[in-house]
């Protein structure tokens, strides 16, 4: 799998991206989170809320990763 960071002015996603190779798990590990750059906040947010995010936001970078 792979962990992807988007971001635009004001905020950074942290979302598991499947890759060739593997499914994602189910489970926390894998949760979407929505970082405020301003107060450092972080939330967990649905997989739909994570999509619109996405649609709005700039891919900053991935890495291969896994869940322990």
């Amino acid at each position: 799998m792979l962990r992807a960071v988007y971001r635009d002015e004001t905020h950074r996603l942290l979302v598991v991206l499947p890759d060739a190779a593997h499914r994602i798990p189910p489970g926390d590990c894998t949760a979407p989170l929505l970082i405020d750059e301003v107060s450092g906040a972080v939330r967990q947010v649905t997989p739909g809320e994570a999509a619109q995010w996405m649609r709005q936001m700039e891919l900053s970078g991935a890495v291969k990763g896994t869940c322990p």
